[in-house]
């Protein structure tokens, strides 16, 4: 008996078309309403090089429009149709954006033109990283050795889109032990990735209530922590005082 993930793994195998691989785009209980594959409005993507499935009723033409200019079908790298579900799916690969809101608008048109169906959809496309952005998810933050301080860390273009893909960042503290595997101990701080654009990276705290400077970077981009409200207190309440050292 064929296990699930062991199907699941099958349906999405590349197909051998003429002798080279090329991606199974119509997948089991598809429909051919007429619609963007795998991107839903409002969604950020990872890179401003994007690849663009459609989908719809068969022997249709499909026009994509990128705010406003149409995309020649040069761009059309794999078109794909299954007869007994009259549906296709045409894959537009290569897309360049520019960093900012873009406007995805599709056509349907019969052979004749004389129906159209329109789809479209917003997404953001972040440019390069602009911004460290550093923020406390733990607002009172205890110092006994044990209880992490929970610091949310998010990368932004200029826009202030996020920049969701994989990204190395270095976190550094003057007290206490970042809860994160260092993956270069030879590099000063604590190296780590962040993916989809935000993290929430956890610092154990020291024993003693101590002022702390934290810094979070990545290639340029550099931000301390900023001036968090109730986070400093005395040694008598057992706290660790977080404090903006700029």
């Amino acid at each position: 008996m064929m296990k699930k993930g062991a199907k699941a793994a099958e349906d999405n195998a590349p197909e051998t078309k003429d002798g080279l691989q090329v991606l199974k785009l119509i997948r089991p209980g598809m429909t051919n309403d007429f619609d963007f594959i795998g991107l839903k409005d409002g969604q950020t993507v990872a890179s401003t090089q994007l690849k663009v499935a459609l989908k719809g009723v068969e022997d249709t033409t499909f026009v994509l429009s990128v705010n406003g200019k149409e995309i020649s079908e040069s761009r059309i790298g794999q078109r794909s149709k299954k007869e007994d579900v009259h549906i296709q799916v045409w894959l537009y690969i290569g897309l360049e954006l520019n960093p900012a809101r873009m406007y995805l608008r599709q056509r349907c048109l019969t052979r004749s033109a004389m129906s159209v169906v329109h789809a479209k959809i917003t997404l953001m496309a972040p440019g390069a990283m602009a911004s460290v952005l550093v923020e406390p998810s733990t607002r009172t933050p205890v110092a006994d050795g044990k209880t992490p301080l929970r610091v949310r860390v998010r990368l932004v273009d200029a826009h202030g889109i996020p920049v969701t893909s994989r990204t190395p960042i270095t976190l550094e503290s003057t007290a206490g032990k970042w809860d994160v595997e260092d993956l270069n101990p030879k590099e000063p701080g604590t190296q780590t990735f962040i993916e989809g654009g935000e993290a929430e990276c956890k610092l154990i705290p020291p024993m003693e209530p101590i002022d702390a400077k934290i810094v979070v970077s990545s290639g340029n981009a550099k931000q301390r922590s900023p001036k968090w409200p109730s986070c400093r207190a005395s040694a008598a309440d057992g706290q660790l005082a977080v404090v903006d050292q700029t």
